[in-house]
């Protein structure tokens, strides 16, 4: 296990590091770039516990739909014009 300057990291690979960092930042700033880094990550290093952890923590706080299983998702009907106060 090894120490980078803010978190203890399962990898060897000081490439899969700098990205798992760049990811946890990234998620908490919620920068577009987050996707990208956790890509970089597993490619870098397949086995990355945490990145894989992050990974699916971030779709949950994300919320994004399409991240769901197809038997998971909630489709919304459309929104008539009543609710949306257009004649």
């Amino acid at each position: 296990m090894s120490r980078d300057a803010y978190l203890n990291t399962s990898s060897g690979s000081s490439d899969a590091r700098e990205a798992f960092e760049q990811a946890v930042y990234g998620l908490a700033a919620h920068r577009p770039s987050t996707g990208m880094a956790l890509q970089a990550t597993l490619a870098a290093d397949p086995d990355h516990v945490a990145a894989h952890a992050l990974r699916g923590f971030a779709n949950l706080i994300l919320a994004r739909s399409e991240l769901a299983p197809k038997r998971l998702r909630v489709d919304k009907p459309p929104a008539s014009s009543t609710e949306t106060g257009t004649l």
